[in-house]
C-alpha cells in the first residue's frame, strides 16, 4: 500500500473515533438548557404585587426537596468533563459516555417536569394576553385594521 492510503486510513480513523464527542457535546447543551428552564421557573421576584416590583433583588426558590440550579450546574460540569476523557478515547467507550449524558439528560428532565410545566403556562399566559390585546378596539370605537378585513 502507498503512504498516501496509509495516510487515508489514519484520518478516517482519527475521525470516526473522535465521534463520540459531539453527541456528548449536545447532551451537555441539553443539559443547560433543562438547568436554565429550572432557574427561571423557580425564580421568584423582589416585592412581588407591590408598587416597587422589579426594583428589588429576587431570589431562586427551588421545590423543596430538590437542590438549587447552581448545585446541579457544578455537578453536571464535573460529570460531563469526566464524560468527555471517554468520550475521546472513542469506540466503545464514547458510546458508553453518550449513554451515560443520555442518562443523565433524561433523569435530569424527569425530575423537572413541574418546573417545565410552569415555565410552559407562562408562555399560555403570554400569548392568551397578546391575544386579548389584540382584539381591543381602538380608541374611535373601531376594530383594528386586520379584523375589520378577515372579520376574526
Amino acid at each position: 500500500m502507498t503512504q498516501r492510503g496509509n495516510l487515508g486510513q489514519a484520518a478516517r480513523a482519527v475521525t470516526v473515533r473522535k465521534g463520540g464527542q459531539h453527541a456528548l457535546m449536545a447532551e451537555f447543551l441539553v443539559f443547560l438548557g433543562i438547568v436554565s428552564m429550572r432557574a427561571i421557573a423557580d425564580y421568584v421576584p423582589g416585592s412581588q404585587g407591590e408598587a416597587t416590583e422589579g426594583t428589588t433583588k429576587g431570589t431562586v426558590t427551588p421545590a423543596s426537596g430538590q437542590l438549587g440550579p447552581l448545585p446541579i450546574l457544578a455537578a453536571g460540569f464535573v460529570i460531563f468533563f469526566i464524560l468527555s476523557f471517554l468520550a475521546a478515547r472513542g469506540g466503545t467507550w464514547a458510546r458508553v459516555a453518550g449513554l451515560a449524558g443520555l442518562i443523565i439528560d433524561t433523569a435530569l428532565l424527569m425530575k423537572s417536569i413541574p418546573e417545565l410545566e410552569k415555565v410552559s403556562g407562562s408562555f399560555g399566559t403570554v400569548r392568551a394576553s397578546a391575544q386579548a390585546a389584540q382584539t381591543v378596539p381602538t380608541p374611535s370605537g373601531q376594530l383594528p385594521y386586520d379584523e375589520q378585513i378577515t372579520g376574526a
